[in-house]
């Protein structure tokens, strides 16, 4: 029973975390754009996300024992979900790394094809509509992440992983064209 508490505060503090996360990525969303106070600011923005998720990735690959963080939370609950999942663990984190650096790519494509606005982004309800819904969004996908891999039951023999990679990059694609589709929508 007093695993269990253990178990529910440590993700309490991992949502708690992760939510700071998405303020203060929201917050560099921003900043990008007061910097940048061009009409290339978006294009910016996807070039400096791309660079951020290129440098995670690479440092994620390289590293000998990958439960280790610079957050210590992200520590304890590496470790945590290695402990339940054991090498299973491993491929979703291999899984994880090659997404990032896919979604990278995308971004990269995305700077280079985004068009030139008359206006820089500014900080209007729709923005801020749209940060909302990816909060919730992502908020949403950690729930049953997590529930997924504190449910965990080891797997017999499958071959549904290559499934799951094809369902992965179709998910990222979608995001990504649909999030760029919401911002041209926002701007014409």
């Amino acid at each position: 029973m007093e695993e269990q508490l253990e178990v529910k505060r440590m993700r309490l503090i991992e949502l708690l975390t992760l939510n700071a996360l998405y303020i203060f990525l929201f917050g560099l969303f921003v900043l990008t754009n007061i910097i940048w106070l061009n009409t290339n600011s978006l294009k910016h923005t996807f070039i400096v996300t791309a660079i951020i998720l290129i440098i995670h990735s690479t440092v994620r690959l390289l590293q000998r024992d990958k439960t280790v963080s610079i957050i210590p939370i992200f520590t304890t609950v590496r470790k945590f979900e290695r402990g339940i999942m054991g090498d299973d663990w491993d491929q979703e984190q291999k899984k994880a790394i090659v997404g990032n650096f896919f979604t990278a790519g995308l971004f990269l494509l995305q700077s280079s094809i985004v068009p030139p606005f008359q206006e820089p982004l500014t900080l209007e309800k729709e923005i801020l509509a749209s940060f909302f819904i990816l909060f919730v969004i992502l908020n949403i996908l950690q729930f049953f992440r997590v529930r997924k891999i504190d449910n965990y039951v080891p797997k017999q023999n499958t071959t549904n992983s290559g499934n799951n990679a094809f369902i992965l990059i179709f998910a990222s694609i979608m995001i990504m064209y649909g999030a760029f589709a919401g911002m041209l929508l926002l701007f014409f």
